[in-house]
């Protein structure tokens, strides 16, 4: 059987309509990706590198040749006692590339308290091929996590910081990216860890945060709260959701 030229052009103009449409077979929407758990001891583990003492060396000479390892080195002159705080591998300034991270943290030698030492700026360095490839002012003193957020092949970096005071341990946490050897600030959060059972009051509790997020661009992120009492806390299982 023939088919006229209008009956071909509609057979033509539906095959076409199938080939574009959304297939119901599509690969799963991607895993969610636990950057913190405040429920959990430190947060998720950052993969570790194998240390290595002379390319530590170079990472500190990188962020400072005149850099100092301890505070009783200090003198009248002043300087920065610099320190490795965390180490990770993975592509971070582009995608495909073999690369390790250090976070390096800077403490100045005037810093005339705990809590001036606390919030101390940092340093993001990534080396790749035993040559430093990026060096950036960052924030944190320890890596929560590392992980490519927005699925473009370069892995962002999750650090954390906090103090002590009166009682209160608090902690935040911040996600930066060092794409093309540059920094930017990509969500900070702010309380992730928020500890009350130094203090004398009569109720007493824990607070944390899950963040997740699903890869995407943008990135899409969950924020999770919790609360534990601190009388008889023995694990996650005792953390309770908190009402918004």
């Amino acid at each position: 059987m023939r088919l006229s030229t209008a009956s071909a052009a509609l057979v033509a103009l539906s095959a076409a309509a199938c080939a574009s449409a959304p297939s119901t077979h599509d690969a799963p929407a991607a895993a969610p990706i636990v950057i913190y758990d405040g429920r959990v001891a430190n947060g998720p583990t950052a993969p570790v590198s194998a240390r290595d003492g002379a390319l530590d060396r170079t990472v500190l000479t990188a962020v400072d040749p005149a850099f100092l390892t301890d505070r009783e080195q200090c003198g009248d002159a002043g300087g920065r006692v610099l320190s490795v705080a965390g180490t990770a591998s993975g592509a971070f300034t582009a995608a495909g590339r073999d690369q390790r991270l250090y976070l390096v943290t800077e403490v100045p030698c005037d810093a005339e308290s705990l809590a001036d030492e606390a919030n101390a700026w940092s340093h993001l360095v990534v080396v790749e091929g035993g040559a430093v490839v990026a060096n950036v002012k960052a924030w944190g003193t320890a890596i929560a996590r590392v992980a490519d957020i927005d699925g473009d092949g370069v892995a962002e970096i999750a650090t954390t910081a906090g103090g002590t005071g009166q009682g209160f341990t608090v902690e935040n946490l911040q996600i930066a990216s060092v794409a093309g050897g540059r920094a930017a600030v990509v969500r900070p959060v702010d309380e992730v860890y928020t500890d009350g059972c130094g203090t004398l009051e009569d109720k007493r509790d824990v607070e944390v945060v899950l963040l997740t997020v699903i890869p995407a661009s943008p990135p899409r992120f969950t924020t999770t709260r919790f609360r534990a009492s601190c009388d008889g806390m023995s694990g996650p299982a005792d953390f309770e959701p908190v009402a918004e």
